[in-house]
Order: C-alpha cells, then structure tokens, then sequence
C-alpha cells in the first residue's frame, strides 16, 4: 500500500530543489504574461509525471481540460493554481536557455521516477491533456 502521504511530501522536496537551483541561476524574472501557459500559441506540450498528478490532485481535486490549447488554470494571464504547479511550469520560462530548461527537468524526472521505484507506483510520464483527465489520485 502506497503511502500518499510519505510521496507527496518528496514531491514537495523535488519542487524545492527546483526552486533553489533556479536561485542560484541569473534568469530574468518572470514577466507573469502568461504566454507559456497557451500551449497552442507557444507550441509546446506539458509532460507530468504520477507522483506530480497526485500531489496536484491532492490539492486541486476536480478535473479540468485545456480551454482552446491554454491551461485551464490560467485566469487573467496569472496562474490560479501557482502553488501547486508541476514542475515543468516551475522549470518553464520563455527567457531561460533551453539548456538549463532540460537539466533541471531531466533532474525531476530522475527523482520522479525514483518516488514511483520507491513506492510501488507505476511511473507515467503523460501530457498535461491526459493528465487532468486521469484518475490518477
């Protein structure tokens, strides 16, 4: 038996560790202009991973779909749920270099999957879309 509790605290560790990696990192400030959050105008995709949809779903429990390509959780360009957010909304910004992009999330994914090993849960890695509609609880 999985216990919920025990994953979703190392969830909150693996957003810690993001947060303090991107202190230390010289990024400009993000603008809050929402721009990441329409998927269909950026032309990218959200992957999230199962200890991630549980740790959100603790939180914000009701399912939710993508509104013509934009998150549903963005509300007059700021994002409603921006604690809870998944690491590659923490990971994200448009003024960031793609390099440092992909070593911190290729950082979380690792620890991702390593809650999963360490709990018995199956790891998925699936796109945002999929997510919010899973039962992945």
């Amino acid at each position: 038996m999985t216990d919920k509790r025990k994953v979703l605290e190392e969830v909150v560790k693996v957003y810690a560790s993001i947060e303090r990696r991107l202190s230390t990192e010289n990024i400009p400030h993000c603008r809050q202009c929402g721009s990441c959050c329409n998927f269909a105008r950026f032309g990218h995709r959200l992957y999230v991973s199962t200890p991630e949809i549980m740790y959100f779903r603790h939180y914000v429990p009701a399912k939710a779909e993508l509104i013509n390509g934009k998150c549903p959780y963005l509300k007059d360009s700021k994002c409603s749920v921006h604690k809870y957010r998944f690491a590659g909304c923490r990971v994200f910004n448009c003024m960031m270099s793609e390099q440092l992009q992909s070593e911190i999330s290729e950082f979380a994914v690792k620890r991702f999957r390593n809650i999963c090993d360490k709990h018995g849960l199956e790891y998925q890695y699936i796109d945002l879309e999929q997510a919010l509609q899973s039962d992945i609880h």
